[in-house]
């Protein structure tokens, strides 16, 4: 019987916050990223009035995931993701 689930390694960018969590397969990152989001209690609004978006980068392919992609066709068992604040120059 295969997997349900994959193990990952999150993190925040500062490396403050990490853990090791079980993700569905078959749930999108959006679904499973808002979970990640909770568990790290991270802000959703600094204080400064806008609203903060966060987004993981997966370390091993150095890119960021996309809400609608599958946590089974883009994460490995053991993979690590790191938590960022989405900066938007202007």
């Amino acid at each position: 019987m295969a997997a349900e689930t994959v193990s990952v390694r999150v993190r925040d960018m500062t490396g403050q916050r990490s853990y090791v969590t079980e993700l569905p397969l078959e749930a999108s990152w959006g679904e499973a990223f808002g979970r990640i989001l909770d568990r790290l209690h991270l802000p959703a609004n600094p204080g400064d009035g806008e609203e903060t978006v966060w987004t993981a980068r997966l370390d091993r392919e150095g890119r960021h995931l996309h809400n609608s992609e599958i946590v089974g066709d883009v994460l490995e068992p053991n993979d690590a993701l790191t938590i960022q604040r989405d900066i938007a120059a202007g």
